[in-house]
């Protein structure tokens, strides 16, 4: 059994924030930027994927710093 099995498919802009330790403000650059998916609920209701997070968590794992 995976660890996140029964993690939700879609999450919030504050849950999405809060995986990848970034404000709010970023995950809509991010969207922006068609770094991250969106899906739309509503008119007013959207959601971010679940797999758009840990695919993008997984590009920055993998970068090299930019530190120097």
């Amino acid at each position: 059994m995976h660890s996140n099995e029964f993690l939700p498919i879609l999450l919030r802009y504050r849950e999405a924030a809060r995986e990848l330790g970034v404000c709010e403000r970023q995950i809509h650059n991010l969207v922006d930027q068609n770094l991250l998916e969106k899906v739309k609920l509503g008119s007013k209701t959207a959601r971010i994927t679940r797999s758009s997070v840990l695919r993008l968590a997984a590009q920055r794992a993998t970068e090299p710093s930019t530190a120097a």
